[in-house]
């Protein structure tokens, strides 16, 4: 959070120094801020990554426990008591809280890249009102590209396929 707090306080002081008209500016930033805010949070790719990661991740989870109740091990070093792949898993509740916290970290992630990527879309159409075409596209190819690099970073399409996969293995080993 602290680093949110950093890079917004930074990007507010970048913007006041970036125009020749300083009253300008000051006037504008609270509605450049408040928009940006609302359209943050009205944007999919903000709550996407986070959001798929964390079905995805649960469904794993879930999935696995059958195998956890039957004597297998964890393979994944994030649900392991000792942090080490192949070891005894972590509680059921521990693992749904892991989840629960690395989307939420996720998601501030996504709320600051799009606020500032929406404050910055903002300052660039006052600034060149003659490309503002160009700078919305560009804008929404960095919020779509953010949020695919996070779903990609974080495996979201392998708890995915783990999901299936435990779920047939499961099937033909005849466990429940």
């Amino acid at each position: 959070m602290k680093l949110i707090t950093a890079i917004v306080a930074a990007f507010v002081i970048s913007t006041t120094s970036a125009f020749g008209q300083q009253g300008e500016v000051e006037s504008q930033l609270p509605s450049d801020a408040l928009q940006a805010a609302k359209a943050t949070v009205l944007d999919p790719t903000t709550w996407a990554p986070a959001s798929l990661w964390y079905v995805s991740s649960r469904l794993d989870w879930s999935s696995s426990q059958v195998f956890f109740r039957n004597g297998f091990v964890e393979g994944n070093h994030f649900y392991t008591v000792s942090g080490l792949p192949n070891d005894i898993p972590v509680s059921y509740q521990v693992g749904k809280q892991r989840i629960f916290t690395t989307a939420l970290v996720n998601t501030e992630l996504s709320l600051a890249n799009n606020w500032t990527s929406y404050m910055l879309e903002r300052m660039l159409i006052r600034r060149y009102p003659e490309h503002h075409k160009l700078i919305k596209t560009l804008s929404v190819i960095e919020r779509i590209t953010f949020a695919s690099y996070q779903t990609y970073r974080l495996g979201t399409i392998v708890h995915f396929q783990q999901w299936q996969n435990n779920n047939q293995l499961a099937q033909q080993l005849g466990i429940r």
